[in-house]
């Protein structure tokens, strides 16, 4: 595995390699080789800290926000933006998520995507992410007890 890779390889990717993989993002990133793009694209933060996936050009920048990605996958419109000083490379991000999947998207791991199911190994209190092997869990728990009063009509209006 390349450990410096800027643009993503579909045969690394691909959900069948396990569910830690985006099949919106494979989707879209398919789509995106049907263009002739894929060889272009890589992750940049742009506006409000969002992740997009796309390419600079003369004028601009040319991608999608990676949520748009994750919710439609190959519906997912690339759009073009005039200011492509505000899209920073994204140094690492392609060659982590080839390394770890959607853990690379969500590092706090606290997103619930689909295929969530597989994502843990529980034992007591403790989980494991099983996606990269990099997060463990503790489940806090505690019991809350709170006093309520309200009024309530007894009789009628003499």
């Amino acid at each position: 595995m390349n450990t410096q890779a800027t643009t993503f390889e579909l045969a690394l990717i691909n959900p069948k390699n396990g569910s830690k993989f985006s099949p919106n993002l494979f989707k879209w990133l398919k789509h995106e080789k049907q263009q002739h793009f894929i060889d272009q694209i890589q992750a940049h933060v742009g506006e409000s800290n969002n992740i997009f996936l796309g390419f600079k050009c003369d004028n601009g920048f040319i991608g999608a926000r990676l949520n748009q990605i994750l919710c439609g996958g190959s519906k997912a419109s690339r759009f073009f933006y005039t200011s492509p000083e505000n899209f920073k490379l994204l140094p690492g991000f392609v060659a982590e998520y080839h390394r770890i999947g959607r853990c690379a998207i969500d590092v706090d791991h606290s997103v619930h995507f689909i295929g969530h199911e597989t994502r843990w190994k529980e034992k007591g209190n403790t989980r494991r992410c099983l996606w990269c092997g990099e997060c463990t869990q503790t489940k806090n728990e505690w019991i809350e007890s709170i006093r309520k009063s309200y009024w309530v009509n007894v009789g009628g209006l003499r």
